[in-house]
């Protein structure tokens, strides 16, 4: 094997990425003067976390991580992303300044590289949500332009959620979310009731997972009960769910298709005119 094949291997071990960015966080040590006791990387940062949003009700940054540790406890891709995830938040409360130390720096940064190459390797990538939190979701360009095109935070919240990796797996949590965009979709789908065309279909489809998927109505039982749904496993309705929230956003984003569909008109003209 030649060092490039090597550095352009998939990530497969994950606990070892893990343990490696553990170590940079809360094993190398550092002096921040010549008579101080020495530090990590966890400890620089330890009182900045108690004045913290991020610290709800632990008491110190080891209670903290303590809780988050048992989303890690058994080593696969997902764990590594939370352990991530929350590294990145405690990063993220870190202050930067003149004055902050070179090596606490220094070990911040190696740390995010780290985390950005494994997330670049693994389709994943970072965002902050409206309340300030770091979040790790799939690397998704329509999610990305839709969060940035829709204007109601809370709306946008459910839109990057959903690719959360938290969510995966989570059907109920999926299913509030499909709702939470559903609501701001309705009136879209509302003006493509006669159309044909590409918006027809997508409003067609979405408007069929709203009111079937047991997402807007209860199609479990009742006068609007699917039975087939009950026969539906779990990853059958996760994926599903998964085509329905597609479906939201590519809705979401056709709106924008007759300024497009105008600039290119206009753009074929003069070209043709040339």
């Amino acid at each position: 094997m030649h060092l490039r094949d090597l550095l352009n291997m998939e990530i497969k071990d994950f606990e070892l990425e893990r343990k490696r960015i553990e170590y940079l966080f809360q094993g190398q040590e550092f002096r921040i003067s010549s008579t101080s006791s020495k530090y990590t990387l966890k400890k620089y940062i330890a009182d900045d976390f108690i004045t913290s949003t991020l610290r709800r009700t632990a008491i110190s940054i080891d209670d903290f991580i303590s809780e988050c540790s048992r989303e890690w406890e058994n080593p696969s891709l997902m764990a590594l992303l939370f352990y991530c995830e929350m590294i990145l938040n405690l990063l993220g409360i870190m202050k930067i300044d003149p004055w902050t130390n070179v090596t606490a720096k220094a070990l911040r940064e190696r740390i995010l590289e780290n985390i950005n190459l494994l997330l670049d390797k693994t389709g994943y990538c970072s965002e902050k949500g409206s309340d300030g939190i770091i979040s790790i979701v799939k690397k998704d360009a329509l999610t990305s332009a839709v969060i940035e095109d829709v204007t109601e935070v809370d709306v946008a919240s459910a839109v990057l959620s959903y690719n959360r990796i938290e969510t995966k797996g989570d059907i109920e949590g999926k299913r509030k979310l499909l709702f939470a965009i559903g609501k701001h979709v309705e009136p879209i789908i509302q003006r493509y009731k006669e159309f044909d065309g590409l918006k027809y279909d997508v409003a067609d489809d979405v408007r069929f997972g709203l009111n079937n998927l047991h997402v807007r109505h209860n199609n479990e039982e009742g006068k609007v009960a699917k039975p087939m749904l009950k026969q539906l496993s779990a990853a059958k309705l996760e994926s599903a769910y998964d085509d329905l929230y597609r479906s939201m956003l590519l809705l979401i984003e056709l709106e924008k298709y007759p300024e497009a569909h105008e600039r290119i008109k206009k753009l074929r003209k003069d070209i043709n005119a040339a």
